[in-house]
């Protein structure tokens, strides 16, 4: 009779509805007839080529695209200062400062505004001949000017370093060009790039190139650079070479085009 009711419960408890009040279930339950179940198509993609992808069921690829205008520079920026290396510190510091208002005042003198000439560093530190034998200190001061102009950056050099004597250090300079004129002819190659890229990419796998669903764009600015030694002399007696080369300005995009019908 025990066995009877217990097995009578059981049949009860598994009979209950599944409403707010009553226990659920945890079998699955099949979906209602009628019901469309949706079912993501994935697209097959070689490991090797990840240029196509299906993103959320939107099959595309995303693609680079890069243009790049250049012209001669209209500016200037050098980074030229002093290094002094005495037996102390106050003698150290004292004698950069001595070729670093030497210098600054040349270039001043050469027609450089004071509100071009930064001060970029100031720096003191032991300088060891075999450590740890301590032979001295070390100033550095460094000063980053920029000239309105690139035709008299060597006169402007010259100058400056023979006000700082054995001390002058000049630890580079590159020229920059003003980018207004440049970016838009820029990005036109690199959207033509980008486009040409993906047809052929779409074309190989036999799809029609749709619309454009993404794109990120990034601008840079491309200058010639060089570095120079320090050197010494009268600023009559020599100008200092310089090449200013070509600046200009590279647009690299990202697109992505949607793929197929």
């Amino acid at each position: 009779m025990r066995r009877l009711l217990i097995a009578l419960l059981a049949v009860g408890l598994a009979g209950c509805g599944t409403g707010d009040d009553g226990p659920v279930s945890a079998t699955a339950q099949p979906a209602a007839t009628g019901t469309a179940v949706a079912a993501r198509s994935e697209a097959p993609v070689s490991a090797g080529d990840p240029a196509v992808v299906d993103h959320e069921n939107e099959r595309s690829i995303t693609i680079g695209g890069m243009g790049a205008e250049y012209a001669a520079p209209d500016r200037c920026i050098i980074d030229i200062g002093v290094t002094s290396r005495r037996p102390t510190v106050g003698e150290s510091s004292r004698a950069a400062a001595t070729s670093g208002q030497a210098m600054t005042e040349a270039l001043l003198a050469a027609g450089i505004e004071a509100s071009d000439i930064q001060t970029s560093e100031f720096s003191i530190h032991p300088y060891y001949d075999y450590y740890p034998t301590l032979t001295g200190f070390e100033t550095n001061i460094a000063y980053r000017v920029t000239m309105p102009t690139i035709d008299a950056v060597g006169t402007v050099l010259a100058s400056a370093i023979a006000a700082g004597g054995d001390d002058a250090r000049a630890w580079g300079v590159r020229f920059e060009v003003d980018p207004t004129g440049l970016v838009e002819p820029a990005r036109a190659e690199a959207w033509a790039d980008a486009q040409a890229r993906a047809q052929s990419l779409a074309s190989l796998a036999g799809e029609p190139l749709g619309r454009v669903l993404d794109v990120h764009e990034k601008v840079l600015l491309s200058s010639t650079q060089g570095m120079m030694a320090g050197g010494e002399g009268d600023a009559a007696a020599f100008d200092i070479p310089v090449a200013p080369g070509v600046s200009g300005v590279v647009v690299l995009l990202t697109v992505t085009f949607e793929i197929g019908s």
